[in-house]
């Protein structure tokens, strides 16, 4: 037995789903023969995702317990989407971590949402919810995502959100895109000025 390689790095290799074929055929001094064959996929295409909920950036939303979006590949499965997310204030950014307390100054790095694989040459649906994150849910709660469980407890941060998909080819997306929203769930207050009270 022996073993032998093929410098393909010359190769002009083209994206693909099954498009090449290796055939190998060795031979003894008898002139015996085996021929074996092999294929693969090739891709070196990035996978793509983004986040459809919210819908657009700037908008003010009083309940996030699901971030949704979807991934795609041509060529290869989806074996994973990761969130990453931020916000800043009094110029301190503070990103976020699936333990509690949530939000940390020491950035974790995206975090792997949980059943977002999914095939090839198709849009695949994920969603980032309090199923995986208990705290996205809890409002009042010291570990509240969104406002009691930030660094000073208030309503109204604006936080954003990108999102990061990788595949069976080891490619991980490049194009990146952010969505923000804010967060407010104090209600608001009105008043008569006149007349006055008691007068």
């Amino acid at each position: 037995a022996f073993s032998w390689r093929y410098n393909s790095a010359a190769v002009p290799w083209g994206d693909g789903l099954s498009r090449y074929m290796i055939e190998v055929q060795i031979v003894d001094a008898a002139g015996n023969f085996t021929l074996t064959s092999s294929t693969f996929s090739f891709d070196q295409t990035k996978p793509q995702s983004n986040v459809s909920y919210p819908p657009a950036s700037g908008l003010f939303f009083s309940s996030m317990t699901a971030i949704l979006g979807t991934s795609h590949d041509v060529t290869s499965p989806i074996t994973n989407v990761s969130a990453h997310m931020w916000y800043v204030t009094a110029g301190t950014t503070y990103y976020f971590s699936p333990l509690a307390p949530h939000w940390t100054v020491a950035d974790p790095g995206p975090v792997k949402i949980l059943g977002a694989a999914g095939g090839a040459g198709t849009t695949n649906p994920w969603s980032f919810n309090s199923t995986q994150i208990v705290d996205f849910a809890t409002p009042g709660t010291g570990n509240f995502v969104w406002k009691d469980g930030t660094n000073d407890g208030a309503d109204g941060h604006t936080f954003y959100i990108v999102t990061v998909a990788s595949d069976a080819a080891g490619n991980n997306q490049v194009a990146l895109s952010t969505v923000s929203f804010t967060f407010d769930n104090v209600p608001p207050t009105s008043g008569p000025t006149a007349p006055l009270n008691a007068s």
